[in-house]
Formats: C-alpha cells, sequence, structure tokens
C-alpha cells in the first residue's frame, strides 16, 4: 500500500488538488497531449486546446519560445481554467475553437465577417474597444 500510494492519506491541499475535474473527465485532451496541441508538435488541434490559446494571447505564440517547465505551467493553468469553466457548463465558443492554421488561411468574406463579429463579441465580454 505504501509503495502504491505514497502520500496517503492526502494532505487538505492535495485532496483538493485530486477533486478538480480532469480534462479527461469532461472529453478533452489529457494535460500531455493538450500541451503537445498547445506548442505545436500534434497538427490538429482540440478545439479546448484551441480556445485556450486564444484566452493567453500574445503569451501563446511565445510557448515555443519559453523553456519547456515555464511553458508547461503557463499553458495548463489556463487550461485547467478552462477545464473548470466547461466542467460547470460553459460551452467554448465555436467560432473561437477553429485550429488556428483554418482560420488563418481563410480570407473569404464570410470567413472574414465571422471574425468581426467574434472579435466586437469578445470585446463586449472584455469591455475593450476595438
Amino acid at each position: 500500500m505504501k509503495k502504491e500510494f505514497p502520500d496517503f492519506p492526502p494532505t487538505p491541499m492535495r485532496f483538493a488538488i485530486l477533486c478538480q475535474p480532469r480534462g479527461e473527465d469532461i472529453g478533452f485532451p489529457d494535460d500531455e497531449t493538450a500541451y503537445q496541441q498547445a506548442i505545436g508538435n500534434l497538427p490538429k488541434k482540440h478545439p479546448a486546446v484551441a480556445y485556450t490559446r486564444s484566452l493567453m494571447g500574445s503569451r501563446a505564440s511565445l510557448l515555443t519560445q519559453m523553456n519547456d517547465k515555464t511553458a508547461r505551467s503557463t499553458f495548463l493553468s489556463h487550461y485547467h481554467e478552462v477545464i473548470s469553466k466547461v466542467d460547470g457548463g460553459f460551452e467554448i465558443p465555436l467560432a473561437i475553437a477553429e485550429t488556428v492554421p483554418e482560420v488563418e488561411n481563410n480570407k473569404s468574406p464570410k470567413n472574414l465577417r465571422q471574425n468581426e463579429i467574434c472579435m466586437e463579441l469578445m470585446a463586449k465580454v472584455f469591455e475593450v474597444n476595438v
């Protein structure tokens, strides 16, 4: 028993962490897969990973330039916030959940208008002028 669960019984802080929802619990990728998608090692991104990257703003593009420990910690803290929100009933907006290359390469008037609407909605949510 001691070898299988070296920290049993868990401390209150460890117990609180163990009670948090994990990505796999709600149909999202596990932490390692999500991180690999976020830094570009896996070409196809899950909508939750794409949404997390959009919330990170410019920090998302710096993930590949940071050391692994810092990048992993930065991404996973944001990813766990998204997991908690979705577990609480939040739905990821589909326009934001698209993979980045699909959005960047599609310059059709319809897509540009969708991006404009998305930016307006985000500006209202975050109370920022566009």
